[in-house]
């Protein structure tokens, strides 16, 4: 058997500190987790920690029997999320206008803080330029996909309001399917359904990913009122979704197998074309980047009439983030089987 050290048994008894779950109590006495509502809003590997915290029982282990709920589009989410039906939103978008609408939305955290897309089209179209004039295809209106529409046909000298007609395809599958078809020229696909797109002869117009444009694509929303009510379950939420980073980036095989499950792929070379395109974007402390909530505000008001003056500090809260780097939590789980 192999000799624990000194040093190891220190680092694991830290850990079994940090790590010990906040839990309430039933009538009867017995012990049980708070229970909270979780959602995300699309089957995107981007909500790869949502996923894997899940799977590993890191919820329970910190303190809450988290409810993961799939909602469809930022909107909805931040309605449920307002409403209480839910309490913690895996969102990209929507958290900025929520608050501004008097929710007292924040990030909490942020997991992708810059768009993981393409703009793929006909294999007959030479440029970008050549869309001008047709339809292209998002998920839905409000969502990151259409943001990354509009910052890259923007970017190549195309006004996506007057030169293109965005339209809604309901989905990342479906936008492929409306350009085999011929219905759109050209429509924004993430991993792995980049490779499908390649195997259909698609043609990669813009890497978008490669343009490193900051933005949250992927991160952790919650109203302030709840964060006020309720932040212990905050608390360990957090902690459940930075284990679980640690462990995307330690454990390449069961974050496959994850990816999977959510997303009903079973192709290995399309898990492999997720997970290499994924795991280097989650930080190992997940802060929401100010740089990209800025860009998020200038993409915002270029669309409203009534443009949004608070600063980006208003749509943040760190406090969970950074007492859990104080106290050490971080260090230690990527100590107990995490990769730095």
């Amino acid at each position: 058997m192999r000799r624990m050290t000194h040093r190891s048994l220190v680092s694991l008894l830290a850990l079994q500190i940090v790590v010990h779950p906040i839990l309430t109590h039933t009538a009867s006495g017995q012990i049980r987790p708070a229970k909270i509502n979780v959602s995300y809003a699309s089957t995107s590997a981007v909500f790869l920690p949502y996923w894997i915290a899940k799977d590993r029982d890191l919820y329970k282990r910190y303190g809450v029997d988290a409810q993961l709920i799939y909602i469809a589009g930022a909107s909805k989410n931040m309605q449920s999320l307002m409403a209480n039906d839910i309490q913690f939103a895996g969102v990209g978008t929507g958290a900025i206008e929520a608050n501004v609408r008097g929710g007292g939305t924040v990030y909490v955290a942020s997991f992708v803080n810059h768009f993981i897309f393409s703009l793929y089209g006909n294999p007959r179209i030479s440029a970008i330029q050549d869309l001008r004039g047709a339809p292209i295809g998002v998920t839905r209106f409000g969502t990151a996909t259409e943001y990354a529409a509009r910052f890259v046909l923007s970017k190549y000298g195309l006004n996506p309001d007057k030169d293109v007609t965005i339209l809604q395809t309901g989905g990342i599958p479906e936008t492929l399917a409306a350009i085999s078809s011929g219905a759109i020229k050209a429509g924004i696909v993430s991993p792995p359904l980049t490779l499908r797109a390649r195997r259909l002869g698609l043609k990669e117009l813009v890497n978008i990913t490669a343009l490193k444009l900051p933005f949250i694509q992927s991160g952790a929303v919650v109203a302030q009122k709840y964060i006020s009510a309720q932040p212990e379950n905050v608390m360990a939420m957090t902690k459940a979704l930075v284990q679980a980073i640690s462990m995307i980036k330690n454990d390449k095989t069961f974050a496959k197998t994850v990816i999977g499950k959510y997303t009903h792929v079973s192709d290995d070379d399309l898990l492999e074309e997720t997970y290499r395109a994924l795991s280097g974007e989650f930080p190992r402390v997940p802060y929401p980047p100010s740089e990209a909530l800025k860009v998020m505000l200038g993409i915002i008001n270029e669309r409203e009439t009534n443009k949004i003056r608070e600063p980006v500090e208003k749509f943040v809260n760190n406090t969970f983030l950074k007492k859990l780097e104080e106290d050490g939590f971080v260090n230690e789980v990527y100590r107990a089987g995490g990769k730095q």
